[in-house]
């Protein structure tokens, strides 16, 4: 039986659509794999290895702290023949979130430094928070540089880097080198930014000499040169030398390439050469049309009508990212329905890849709720304050009003200003229990009720009420006039009164929201 880190395992259901490097894959637990190799001295290679894992195939745990953390066992082992020469034991950790946000992986990077000469990796992966036995993938690596001629080490491909002074294990000659842990890229990505570095050309090339290396990108099948892609760097022969740089992929179809190092004497005589796989997509306008039509076929966009999908769009901001509330604002008045599906089937797909239509439905039917319940008539039930908690948290486990309230004063229920208080047993978006929202009917008509406390981390509170557990009194006295001002924090409220219960089935949106 495996030993849990910690308690209460969450599913996380998030696209994890990057292809790269080798892909391991179980039952569960998927990743990325990739290596490269390095020379650190005559008798010894640097061997890295890279691991990006999928969050989508790993539980995350909720933490003592309240929030939640994925964990995945990883073990490194060199053989030459049957004998394990080198092991390498760690325990990867992703970041700690608030809540089931989307984020597509996490990395590692290791270093470890080994005689030169031929071995067998291999790379065990294990999430100890499921049963699914751990996964083990081999790869074959030939970790000698020649004897008698200069050489090249592995490229590397790059997400970003920085000067650097320090050194640690994403650190090489006063570089702060962040891995791209993928062989793809995507149409987003205007540039391919890689490092390598040179050994030993002197014995070549005599020392201080001028020589040249290309850059320069191939097709994968025909080795056709694009040569729309490259550039020449030139440089002065000496044992080490780094390269670190970027090429422009703006125009570069979509297909499969090499990105191609060469290393010429001044006699443009070959010394090395040294090739990195890499897969382009970067479809024309029309491509990308075509392609979302036939993504789209047979999914539940396909029957919306424009209008529909424009009119529910506008209702998917309480739950979205900042990044997409521009695509929103497109959607709510492109004539292009094709665009408008795309972006509507993609908002779910990116959220729950297994069941997009279940999520949408559901939440569908809280918008509509909304827009009957809680409208005051003039505006969608969105816009509302109740709305936006009800669509962002989801149906509140009990609800709590004037008419109803057994701690209230003596008197009519005329004399209070209308309120509700929506209690919430659990919330998933930030991670919290027994929580709640207080809204006031300041004009004491229709529906337009206004929140005045909350606290769910994120949202308006009132300082005076966290931890005095009367806050209640202050509530029935309300007057309508009694402006109090409102902080944001993460405070801790645990002042609860005796609610009667109006149990509407809710225990917090597992669909998330900001």
């Amino acid at each position: 039986m495996k030993k849990l880190l910690f308690n209460k395992p969450v599913a996380v259901f998030v696209l994890a659509f990057l292809m790269g490097f080798q892909a391991v894959n179980a039952q569960k637990l998927s990743a990325n794999l990739g290596f490269g190799k390095f020379k650190y001295s005559k008798d010894e290679t640097t061997l890295e290895y890279y691991l990006r894992i999928h969050t989508s195939t790993v539980n995350f745990v909720q933490q003592e702290n309240g929030k939640y953390q994925a964990f995945v066992d990883c073990k490194l082992n060199l053989k030459q023949g049957e004998e394990v020469v080198y092991t390498d034991n760690f325990l990867l950790n992703s970041p700690q979130i608030d809540s089931m946000a989307f984020f597509n992986h996490f990395n590692a990077q290791r270093r470890v430094n080994v005689k030169p000469g031929k071995y067998v990796a291999e790379i065990i992966l294990d999430d100890p928070n499921t049963d699914v036995e751990p996964i083990t993938v081999t790869e074959e690596l030939n970790l000698d540089f020649p004897a008698e001629k200069g050489s090249l080490s592995d490229v590397q491909l790059l997400d970003s880097y920085i000067k650097w002074p320090e050194q640690d294990e994403y650190s090489r000659n006063g570089y702060r080198l962040i891995t791209h842990n993928s062989t793809f890229y995507p149409k987003a990505d205007s540039t391919l930014k890689y490092y390598f570095e040179l050994y030993d050309m002197t014995r070549n090339i005599p020392e201080g000499e001028p020589f040249l290396v290309s850059l320069s990108v191939e097709n994968a099948q025909n080795y056709k040169r694009e040569g729309s892609v490259g550039r020449f760097v030139k440089l002065e022969s000496k044992d080490l030398l780094a390269q670190i740089g970027e090429l422009d992929i703006k125009k570069l179809p979509s297909g499969n390439y090499n990105l191609v190092v060469e290393v010429r004497n001044k006699e443009s005589e070959l010394i090395t050469v040294k090739r990195k796989y890499f897969e382009r997509s970067n479809p024309t306008q029309e491509e990308e049309e075509l392609m979302a039509q036939n993504k789209l076929k047979n999914t539940f966009v396909e029957e919306m009508t424009l209008k529909d999908l424009r009119w529910y769009v506008a209702s998917f901001r309480p739950i979205s990212d900042p990044s997409e509330d521009a695509g929103i604002r497109v959607i709510e008045k492109t004539e292009d329905i094709w665009q408008a599906r795309n972006f509507f089937y993609t908002f779910w797909e990116k959220r729950y890849p297994k069941n997009p239509k279940f999520y949408w439905e559901k939440y569908k039917g809280w918008v509509d709720y909304a827009d009957e319940n809680l409208s005051p008539g003039t505006q969608r039930g969105y816009i509302t304050e109740r709305g936006r908690v009800y669509l962002k948290y989801g149906p509140p486990s009990k609800i709590e009003n004037e008419r109803n309230d057994p701690t209230r004063r003596s008197g009519t229920a005329a004399s209070v200003v209308p309120y509700e208080i929506w209690y919430y047993y659990n919330v998933p978006v930030t991670g919290q229990s027994n929580r709640l929202f207080v809204f006031v009917n300041v004009a004491r008509a229709g529906y337009n009720y206004e929140m005045i406390h909350s606290d769910v981390k994120g949202e308006k509170y009132i300082d005076s009420w966290l931890g005095n557990y009367n806050w209640k009194s202050q509530l029935h006295q309300w007057d309508g006039n009694n402006r109090l001002d409102y902080n944001r924090d993460d405070g801790e409220f645990n002042g609860f009164g005796s609610p009667v219960e109006m149990n509407l089935g809710g225990q917090g949106n597992p669909l998330g929201g900001r």
